[in-house]
Order: C-alpha cells, then structure tokens, then sequence
C-alpha cells in the first residue's frame, strides 16, 4: 500500500520484513515448506514448520499457537500463498516510498 499511495502511508514499521522472496534461500525454504505439507498434511508440516521457527524451549506456547493456526489453515491456501511469495517483489518500486520507515530486525532472524 506504501508503494502504490504513497501519501495514504505517512509513517511505515515493518518488522523482519523483505524486499523480496526471489533469493536462493528462501526458495528453497518455500519448497521445503510445501513439500513437507503435500507430504505430510497441513497439521504435521505446521507443527515441525512451527518448530523450526520457535526452537528454544522457552517458545513452547508460541510454537504450540503457531502450529495450530497454520495447521488449520487448508493446504491449498498456504501453497498458494507461497507460490506468490516466490514471486513477489518491491525491489524495482522502493523508490515510490515516501513514508518515515522504522524499520527492525534481530540478529538471528530467518533471512535469505
């Protein structure tokens, strides 16, 4: 939305956020992602996708949340939404941005 009405979006937070999924890595997960579902289900694939993303033992109740809610979801909506997030992109149109942009990042986030 930033991007296409620029003046609508005074002020912009993203967080761990991407410019684009078109990176070797983050194909590969994506794949990984939908392979595990086609093979597995929606509920088992979320629950070891979950596991991945909240390792630590003191992120029990997210990955138990994490995992129910993306295992509830059908399966043809979640391979949907990554076959677009494969193809997405701002890269070209960062330039339209004209928000005061806070942006946040750790240093053990998932990246590409």
């Amino acid at each position: 939305m930033a991007a296409q009405r620029p003046t609508s979006v005074p002020r912009l937070g993203l967080i761990n956020s991407l410019a684009t999924y078109r990176t070797d890595n983050l194909r590969k997960w994506l794949h990984v992602s939908a392979t595990l579902v086609r093979l597995l289900g929606m509920r088992r694939a979320a629950w070891l996708l979950a596991g991945r993303l909240f390792p630590e033992p003191w992120q029990r109740a997210i990955r138990t949340h994490a995992a129910a809610v993306v295992g509830a979801v059908p399966a043809s909506t979640y391979l949907g939404l990554g076959l677009a997030l494969a193809h997405w992109a701002i890269i070209d149109r960062l330039d339209r941005l004209k928000s005061r942009i806070l942006l946040i990042a750790a240093e053990h986030d998932l990246r590409g």
